[in-house]
């Protein structure tokens, strides 16, 4: 009586390598939508540069949610006299919009986008992430 054995190794580490991609395209668009949610909104812009991206690599998997845009700082980190570490520009100081108008600040308060939405999205994020696994 002959025995074979059958290796599924590679079908087994593609499920998985897939089902993680789906998870964090996921978590991604949640974690995104979330800052969305939560950012100030004026003109739109910041607002809209909210993006994600995944990434896997022979080391493992990620997903990567932000803004290229500067205000997007101020909007996590708060400016001036309201910065998070404290260290912000102290006594105020006048700004000239692109409109032309003047404007005294003693700067911004920090709204977290990023952080709440990682918060807020943080215990959806890893049923979801068992249930994929689970799912295998």
């Amino acid at each position: 009586m002959a025995i074979e054995f059958a290796n599924y190794k590679v079908k087994v580490t593609e499920g998985i390598e897939d089902a993680v991609m789906a998870f964090l395209d996921e978590a991604g668009g949640e974690l995104q939508q979330g800052a969305r949610d939560t950012v100030r909104v004026n003109t739109g812009q910041t607002k809209g540069s909210y993006e994600y991206k995944t990434i896997s690599e022979s080391g493992g998997a990620a997903v990567y949610v932000g803004s290229n845009l500067e205000n997007a700082i101020w909007e996590e980190f708060g400016t001036g006299e309201y910065a998070l570490a404290g260290d912000g520009r102290k006594g105020g100081w006048v700004y000239r919009t692109e409109a032309g108008a003047y404007y005294y600040t003693e700067g911004k308060t920090a709204r977290r986008p990023l952080y709440y939405a990682y918060i807020k999205k943080k215990d959806k994020i890893e049923s979801a992430l068992k249930a994929k696994l689970r799912s295998l």
